[in-house]
């Protein structure tokens, strides 16, 4: 049973929005699109494996993807988990291509492509660390000696595993999605005692949801990027700039002569993404260049975002952003 879907993550959301918002000749819009463009392959590759998991019998797992968690002041990061009374799988998702290969004897994970090796941290060493952590998150809730079984999933069918000598364990470990499922099924074999009753498993999923902790960034400072260079205005999808103005009930771009009548929604989740975990009538108007409050504040209801405060210091804001 799909629980929790997996969500495009916050950090990719802000990258996009700066792109958005800065100059095409920009001296940091480079490395904005390098770091957007490696993390929209992760997201992909995240996004392949859930054709097969979401397969899986839902009568016996419970399947979050994309968790965040704290335990003891500790956050960690799982791609997807699958939950059910018997145990519980920890899956990491890599979307690497080339020749990977593990070396178990100088614990090194390297990457083969071409004529260049490359080493990453290992995925082994990762998997084992959130397996620690999510058994402390356990044992607070009072589950105690909860089998947890790890598996590293890798979304490019063209990637090759390759292990040292008499490693052959890296094989029922490291899996090509679509051998995922027969590999969970040999698990399923293994935990056949149920070790927690239907209502636990309930109470740990609401748990797991209730829980879980975006992780919330500030991009312009990551990027040193001062927040008078994030342009303002309602951003035009055919010519690319931020060249729409409001007339009439809708935005018309002054470059293209596009209209549209919703092109604010993007314009204010820019603002809530790049600039202020919050919206006031009066940073509508400014971001999006408005005049009317009027106005700002039929754009603002429209939205349909959550708020805080009374008729006149109303705020607008991102759940997500105040998780």
């Amino acid at each position: 049973m799909l629980i929790k879907n997996r969500q495009v993550p916050l950090r990719m959301k802000m990258d996009e929005a700066l792109l958005r918002r800065l100059p095409a000749n920009h001296y940091k819009r480079k490395i904005i699109e390098e770091d957007f463009a490696k993390r929209k392959a992760g997201y992909d590759g995240e996004q392949a494996i859930d054709y097969f998991i979401n397969r899986l019998p839902s009568h016996i797992f419970h399947i979050f993807h994309d968790l965040r968690l704290n335990v003891n002041s500790h956050y960690f990061q799982i791609d997807t988990l699958l939950l059910s009374q018997y145990f519980t799988i920890i899956i990491e998702i890599k979307n690497i291509v080339g020749t990977l290969y593990f070396d178990t004897i100088s614990k090194q994970f390297i990457r083969k492509l071409e004529d260049r090796e490359e080493g990453f941290r290992d995925p082994i060493i990762q998997v084992k660390e959130q397996k620690e952590l999510l058994n402390e998150w356990f044992e607070v809730r009072g589950l105690s000696s909860f089998p947890i079984e790890t598996l590293i999933g890798i979304s490019n069918p063209s990637t090759i595993v390759t292990a040292s000598k008499n490693s052959h364990h890296i094989y029922k470990k490291v899996l090509h999605f679509e051998h995922l499922k027969d590999r969970i099924f040999e698990l399923m074999d293994q935990h056949k005692r149920s070790r927690i009753t239907n209502r636990e498993l309930l109470e740990i999923g609401n748990s797991l949801q209730h829980e879980h902790a975006p992780l919330v960034q500030d991009v312009t400072k990551i990027y040193g990027i001062e927040s008078t260079e994030v342009g303002k205005g309602v951003y035009c999808n055919v010519c690319t700039q931020l060249s729409m103005v409001r007339g009439h009930g809708r935005w018309k771009c002054l470059k293209c002569g596009k209209t549209c009548r919703t092109g604010h929604i993007q314009a204010i989740q820019d603002y809530l993404l790049l600039v202020d975990r919050f919206i006031t009538n009066k940073d509508c108007r400014s971001f999006l260049k408005l005049k009317d409050p009027a106005a700002a504040s039929r754009i603002l209801k429209s939205t349909g975002l959550p708020w805080k405060g009374g008729y006149k210091d109303r705020r607008y804001f991102l759940p997500e952003m105040l998780k």
